[in-house]
């Protein structure tokens, strides 16, 4: 019974941590430093859909789903496939991506997105992409988005 409890509590947590985050992450947003570059966000209690914008036009649009269960994304980079496979979760109120990529070339990737708001109310999206092989070296980088008015 107190296993049952517990996970409906556990649950409703994460259930509630999204929508918590819901009106602040969901909108259009602009880059700062980079002119042009935007991202329109929405997110539902399952899953997040970023579709990214230069100069106005649409240029690639992804679908993040929030469950902590691997999934599969497929992408064409110059006409040839590029392979993910991610998880992503809520944890407390920022949402965490782990990735592992596979090129057309055959080399890979692994790295991690962690999606957040900071106190002034701009998206912050940290990353660290960590190529596979000899010799390689962590890349860490920090894209500031504020909201379009």
């Amino acid at each position: 019974m107190l296993t049952a409890v517990t996970a409906v509590l556990g649950s409703v947590l994460i259930a509630a941590s999204a929508l918590i985050q819901e009106p602040l992450m969901a909108g259009k947003w602009v880059a700062t430093g980079i002119a042009g570059r935007e991202v329109s966000v929405a997110l539902d209690d399952k899953q997040l859909t970023i579709e990214y914008f230069d100069s106005g036009k649409s240029v690639r649009r992804d679908t993040i789903v929030f469950d902590g269960a691997l999934h599969e994304r497929r992408t064409a980079v110059k006409g040839r496939e590029v392979v993910t496979k991610y998880t992503a979760a809520w944890q407390g109120t920022r949402l965490v991506l782990t990735t592992d990529t596979i090129f057309p070339d055959g080399a890979a990737m692994n790295g991690s997105e962690t999606w957040s708001i900071d106190g002034k109310g701009q998206l912050v999206i940290d990353t660290v992409d960590k190529p596979i092989g000899p010799n390689q070296a962590v890349i860490n980088g920090q894209s500031v988005l504020v909201r379009k008015k």
